[in-house]
């Protein structure tokens, strides 16, 4: 691995039902290689694999092949090896939001702060992560209470919590009107410029021509992979 490359998966294969008649082979022989500090989309349509090759970089789901995240071999880590990496290096963001309702937007946000033992300051964490995104006035309110925006904006502080290296944001802007989408995009691409890498899953084409590098899935195979 080169010093400024980050992600590099070889050969990569996702296959569902393996063995059975209803098997499916939901990702082909991916390789890619992702640089340090890189904005990344991922586009293609409904069904093609984005989402599963996302969570597989988050780690947070399993596969055949090779991925290594900043050299480190994925598929050699046991689970609990797996999900301190996640709650150090990697921040989540999902189209659904998957906020907790009847907690408030600080407790959402200090949730991967349970198992992280790392961080002393939870409280200060969460409060820097809700500044960054703009939504410290909004602590104490529910989820329940809050627009679209708002819980995308809670959901992106959740990923920064950690100050991770990277985040992985499956569709962020997915349910969003044309104006906050706009908001989350600039946020996403601020924090790249601090230093995170960015890696998207869309299917806004203006989105992902705004990003450092865009890789194309259809039917489980790459057939594009452009950098700018």
């Amino acid at each position: 691995l080169s010093e400024a490359t980050m992600i590099e998966i070889k050969n990569l294969n996702k296959i569902y039902l393996k063995g059975k008649k209803n098997m499916v082979h939901a990702l082909n022989n991916i390789n890619l290689k992702i640089d340090d500090r890189e904005t990344v989309a991922i586009i293609g349509e409904s069904g093609a694999g984005k989402s599963t090759l996302l969570h597989i970089m988050s780690c947070i789901d399993n596969f055949d092949g090779e991925y290594y995240l900043d050299n480190i071999d994925i598929n050699k880590l046991s689970e609990s090896k797996k999900s301190k990496l996640r709650s150090s290096k990697i921040g989540i963001v999902l189209q659904d939001f998957a906020l907790i309702d009847d907690f408030t937007v600080f407790e959402n946000v200090m949730t991967p702060l349970y198992f992280n033992k790392k961080i002393k300051d939870k409280k200060g964490s969460v409060m820097r992560a809700l500044k960054k995104t703009g939504i410290a006035s909004l602590k104490a309110k529910k989820v329940s209470q809050l627009s679209g925006g708002q819980k995308q904006r809670v959901a992106i502080s959740r990923a920064l919590v950690t100050s991770p290296e990277y985040i992985f944001a499956d569709e962020p802007t997915g349910s969003l009107d044309s104006k906050t989408s706009d908001e989350i995009i600039k946020m996403l691409f601020e924090l790249n410029s601090n230093g995170i890498t960015i890696v998207i899953v869309t299917h806004n084409l203006e989105i992902a021509n705004q990003c450092h590098h865009i890789i194309e899935i259809k039917d489980g195979n790459i057939i594009k992979d452009i950098c700018s």
